[in-house]
């Protein structure tokens, strides 16, 4: 017999906070910082290795999964900036493979303005497909 797909099922997922909560009065809680890129790098490690793609565990599908040099000189330690939403996106490498980004969008101080800070970088030699598969996850696990 086939799942009844009529009504919505509420599925739970791991979704990365980035604040820190502590809590206040009345059952209220308060933000008192964000959490650090470390911290959503370790996140993501985390239960992407739980996943598979195409057949495959993620560590067998990646050719590396980076978040060295994608800080712009910012330590693992710092706390994330105030983001209003992570951008994941794929494309095709220069020379070969396929590459999935993960973006912070900021604002840059301008009316209208947006900026990208590109923090992790995901390579991949099994195709296109995979590597939209695996730019779903995290948007998924960023909540994106």
């Amino acid at each position: 017999m086939l799942p009844d797909t009529s009504r919505p099922v509420r599925v739970t997922r791991p979704v990365f906070d980035r604040h820190i909560w502590e809590p206040r009065e009345k059952g209220y809680r308060e933000s008192v910082g964000n959490r650090s890129y470390g911290e959503m790098f370790d996140f993501l490690k985390l239960h992407l290795a739980t996943m598979v793609f195409d057949g495959r565990p993620f560590e067998e599908c990646i050719d590396y999964f980076s978040c060295a040099g994608r800080f712009d000189g910012i330590e693992a330690g710092t706390p994330l900036p105030d983001y209003r939403r992570v951008a994941v996106w794929t494309c095709t490498g220069g020379s070969e493979g396929w590459y999935v980004h993960v973006d912070l969008v900021t604002d840059d101080g301008t009316r209208d303005g947006k900026r990208h800070q590109g923090v992790f970088l995901v390579k991949t030699f099994a195709g296109w497909e995979v590597a939209h598969a695996i730019a779903g996850a995290i948007a998924q696990l960023l909540d994106a």
